[in-house]
């Protein structure tokens, strides 16, 4: 009876882990990055589904142009309107890529639930013009890439989110994500193991916009929910 029993329970386990791993692969089908050296993709779609595909430019000094790809503040008065979404998308290094992609994978793995893919859409929008106008107006930034910007906006909206449905733990990581803004404007960028961001300046406006796009959204989406 208890061979039976323990069977039956690993049997239950493993079916509940088929699930879990087949709703994680459908998540994030791809991730397609360009370089100089072409494109690269990982974990591509399977049977025919539709492939959500992660794209990340990576400017390594060579063939690529990053000028082509990068935010500049003159994108405007020179018309390359591009840069404004472009640069966002668009990492110095591999390393760069690499930190960036390890949030996106935190903050999805986290609250990819709380909203439907329309909803992710519009976040990402909304913070890429937030950030883009903020750094208009409010800076002196004239040259800018990375994704960072737009992750702080997708994690401040999952923590308000999680804030008013009470979830637990959500102060606690509310409380980690205002520590860290806070050392970030006092001590610098965070270290790294290995110096991984090296001398790469890191743009800390971008970062407090992004917070402010993202709990705007969430507001807004509330209100207009009602």
């Amino acid at each position: 009876m208890f061979v039976e029993g323990t069977r039956h329970r690993l049997r239950r386990w493993r079916a509940r882990f088929r699930c879990v791993r087949r709703r994680r692969r459908g998540f994030l089908r791809a991730v397609v990055v360009v370089t100089d050296r072409g494109r690269r993709r990982c974990r591509p779609a399977a049977n025919g589904a539709r492939a959500r595909c992660l794209h990340i430019v990576v400017i390594d000094g060579t063939a690529i142009d990053g000028s082509a790809f990068a935010w500049r503040s003159d994108a405007l008065v020179t018309g390359e309107y591009w840069r404004l979404v472009t640069g966002h998308f668009t990492h110095l290094s591999f390393e760069h890529a690499a930190l960036n992609v390890l949030g996106a994978v935190l903050v999805f793995g986290l609250y990819r639930r709380r909203f439907s893919l329309v909803g992710w859409m519009t976040l990402i929008a909304w913070s890429i013009m937030v950030i883009d106008v903020g750094l208009l107006l409010a800076t002196d930034v004239v040259w800018y890439v990375g994704a960072s910007g737009v992750l702080h906006a997708a994690m401040a909206a999952g923590i308000l989110d999680d804030l008013l449905r009470r979830e637990r733990y959500a102060w606690l990581i509310a409380t980690l994500g205002v520590l860290k803004l806070g050392y970030e404007l006092q001590f610098g960028a965070l270290p790294w193991p290995g110096g991984a961001l090296g001398e790469m300046p890191v743009i800390y406006a971008a970062h407090l916009l992004g917070v402010a796009a993202g709990l705007t959204w969430l507001l807004l989406r509330r209100v207009l929910r009602r």
